[in-house]
């Protein structure tokens, strides 16, 4: 069933606003949109510049429950506190996790997708798992800049080349890695150098 999807919570762009347009603007330090859309800054009202990046959000929290079935966090049981406080400090599983330890509900969520659970688990392990994750990080330096980046990178998935996703997941792991409290091993500028990333 097609949705239609209006967000209508992003800050303008553009500095300059007419009267009538920054009376359709979404209001700083207000509360609003649906708990389990929300980025971690939307639902901060000491952050004042939001921006596309809780587009970039919101959109992969469509496309995890596209995906999986569910939402990234549970909303409907919790309180409005708990919410935030799990979008703030939690990180959501990975969306073949999601499927793979939900059994009973995921029976139900992989029929709709025409296959069978341990065959969605296997479909969204890898580059699904890695652009939805990258569009859910809490930090949103590290997510996809714009919608179009991230919508980007699906094209690259249905188009079977390598995502962006995956390609620097594996450079940051790879840094975490080399990592040495005591100095030995490849240090952050040698692998950012053999990455191509100096």
């Amino acid at each position: 069933m097609p949705r239609i999807i209006d967000f209508g919570l992003a800050k303008a762009a553009s500095p300059k606003l007419d009267g009538e347009t920054l009376a359709l603007m979404t209001r700083l330090g207000g509360w609003v949109g649906t708990p389990g859309y929300m980025s971690p800054e939307q639902a901060d009202p000491a952050v004042m510049d939001v921006d596309t990046r809780t587009d970039v959000y919101s959109l992969g929290a469509v496309l995890y429950e596209l995906l999986t079935g569910f939402l990234p966090f549970e909303t409907t049981k919790q309180r409005f506190d708990e919410v935030l406080r799990r979008l703030h400090e939690e990180d959501p599983q990975r969306p073949s996790t999601r499927v793979a330890t939900r059994k009973e509900s995921s029976k139900a969520s992989a029929s709709a997708r025409g296959t069978e659970p341990t065959q969605l688990v296997n479909l969204l392990r890898g580059d699904l798992d890695w652009i939805t994750m990258k569009a859910l990080e809490k930090d949103r330096d590290r997510r996809y800049g714009t919608p179009m980046e991230l919508a980007a990178d699906i094209r690259r998935y249905l188009d079977d080349k390598p995502v962006i996703a995956a390609c620097q997941l594996r450079l940051s792991r790879m840094e975490i890695r080399t990592q040495k409290p005591d100095g030995g091993g490849l240090g952050k500028p040698d692998v950012r150098r053999l990455a191509g990333r100096d």
